[in-house]
């Protein structure tokens, strides 16, 4: 319930700040509510990293999310049309 909730803030956060930045468009899309989710496991990551005994495990799992989000970065629209104007 908690991730369901996590998902639909960021992803209306993330889509009405997109539209503030580009009022030249319309731009709608799942990626504020993925970016929102790897925030807060990032947030969980760092904040209960003393008490993990699974290292690896965690770091392996955080590093392809982080390469995930990065590949998801560069090929969205929205970004792409920020960075031109």
């Amino acid at each position: 319930m908690r991730i369901a909730i996590i998902y639909i803030i960021s992803g209306f956060g993330g889509n009405v700040v997109c539209s503030l930045f580009i009022r030249s468009s319309i731009s709608v899309g799942a990626s504020g509510a993925v970016f929102g989710l790897l925030g807060a496991m990032a947030s969980q990551v760092f904040t209960n990293w003393p008490l993990n005994s699974k290292k690896l495990k965690v770091t392996s799992n955080f590093s392809f999310s982080v390469y995930q989000f990065k590949i998801t970065f560069y090929s969205s629209n929205c970004v792409l049309r920020f960075i031109r104007q």
